[in-house]
């Protein structure tokens, strides 16, 4: 399991913005106006974040046998299914993002053995006190929190950055 913490990346790239040429690319001017670039480009490396790692996966030597959108506690993140060109092993991935980090679970197995999906399906969210994070609707981290079902069912507290 890999985690990416994504809540320091306003401050970076809206600093980073700051530091650009006159007339440089959308991701320093703003050019073409839009919350979305000048110094708030970092919402797009936010945004794209899912699609990128997913797409770093699918660059191995392998063939992708399944890729679907999904959730874990109504959070939305894609899954991946892959099989290798080289030994037919085959790698399930799960990807999700909550309070602007990025978490990527992978499991490889050799080929015959039983596939990994527990593995892939074993991520939830807990809150600061341990309990487990239910939405009432699909989260995604673009927008607002939906409220929260459960022990856990207090309103989310709002990522770094402002952004979800």
């Amino acid at each position: 399991m890999t985690v990416v913490d994504y809540r320091p990346v306003e401050k970076i790239l809206t600093e980073k913005a700051k530091q650009c040429p006159p007339f440089a690319d959308e991701r320093c001017t703003g050019f073409g106006a839009g919350a979305t670039v000048g110094a708030g480009y970092w919402r797009t490396d936010i945004r794209g974040a899912l699609v990128w790692a997913s797409w770093q996966f699918m660059q191995r030597d392998v063939k992708v046998t399944h890729y679907m959108w999904n959730f874990i506690d109504l959070v939305e993140g894609h899954q991946l299914q892959l099989t290798s060109n080289v030994d037919r092993s085959r790698t399930f991935v799960a990807i999700y993002m909550h309070a602007n980090r990025l978490y990527i679970l992978e499991g490889t197995v050799p080929d015959g053995d039983p596939e990994p999906g527990l593995f892939q399906q074993s991520l939830g969210f807990v809150d600061r006190d341990g309990n487990g994070i239910r939405y009432t609707d699909y989260y995604d981290n673009d927008y607002p929190a939906p409220p929260r079902v459960g022990a856990g069912a207090r309103p989310a507290a709002p990522p770094a950055g402002g952004a979800r």
